[in-house]
């Protein structure tokens, strides 16, 4: 085993990169109560609460093929500045659309587009950002910035909508795509791909 200390730049990469996944992570996993919310704010029907939380993992995995030269093209910074300004656009869209299907449908199914574009460029970057000596300790640090939301976001959202406070709950995919769109046009400048 390798026993040598990450190297400084090594470390804020992993910092900056486990704080993007953090923020990523977070606008997907707080929807999970999303069918909670919509029935606490007055939408009758099950199947479209479904639909509406189906529709970001849907164009999630639709888009992918579609964007696999994305960051070749585009470089880290725009794809960071696109998926940012994407994921606030279209969850501002989920928190003003309310009980109404297809504001909401297309809103989430652009957040899954957003969410697309951020991880593609984060795992490139993950990819190409280390030397080969570090990549493994490096891996697994950045994932636990991407499981802490399930630790940190989702039982806060999920005691928010216990105590009925919808409106902030759907607040927080807006919040948290905020974070995102914030930290990851700060990573550490690496070559391109």
């Amino acid at each position: 085993m390798n026993s040598e200390k990450l190297s400084g730049e090594s470390r804020k990469k992993i910092a900056f990169l486990a704080l993007s996944f953090f923020f990523v992570f977070g606008f997907s996993n707080v929807s999970y109560f999303l069918p909670v919310y919509y029935s606490q704010i007055g939408m009758k029907s099950g199947d479209a609460s479904g639909w509406l939380v189906a529709a970001f993992y849907i164009m999630s995995v639709i888009s992918r093929p579609f964007l696999a030269n994305i960051v070749e093209n585009w470089g880290f910074k725009r794809v960071f500045i696109v998926a940012g300004v994407l994921s606030v656009l279209s969850s501002a869209g989920v928190l003003l659309s309310g009980i109404h299907f297809w504001p909401g449908f297309l809103s989430r199914a652009l957040l899954g587009v957003a969410s697309s574009i951020f991880l593609i460029g984060l795992a490139t970057y993950q990819a190409v950002a280390f030397d080969e000596e570090e990549r493994g300790r490096a891996f697994s640090l950045i994932m636990a910035g991407g499981l802490a939301p399930m630790m940190t976001i989702v039982p806060f959202a999920d005691w928010l909508l216990l105590h009925q406070h919808n409106g902030l709950y759907i607040l927080m995919p807006l919040l948290v795509c905020l974070g995102a769109a914030i930290i990851t046009p700060s990573i550490p400048v690496i070559e391109s791909v």
